[in-house]
């Protein structure tokens, strides 16, 4: 196991993609993050979001009250 850290605040939620190659975080720091779960890198920070949900290589996030 492994620890992933990039976050500066609690992670509020977690989600992998169908093919278990990316896992989207999302945290109270206002940020998604997208990671690279076989190198276990980050691969990029959705910003100004809070939670996420993967579904079919699409990512749902929401802050205010609105799904983008």
């Amino acid at each position: 196991m492994s620890s992933l850290e990039g976050h500066t605040n609690s992670v509020s939620s977690v989600s992998f993609a169908p093919d278990g190659k990316t896992l989207a975080s999302g945290s109270w720091d206002s940020t998604v993050k997208l990671w690279d779960t076989e190198a276990g890198s980050q691969k990029c920070t959705l910003e100004g979001v809070r939670f996420c949900f993967c579904d079919g290589g699409y990512v749902a996030t929401a802050l205010d009250r609105v799904v983008r």
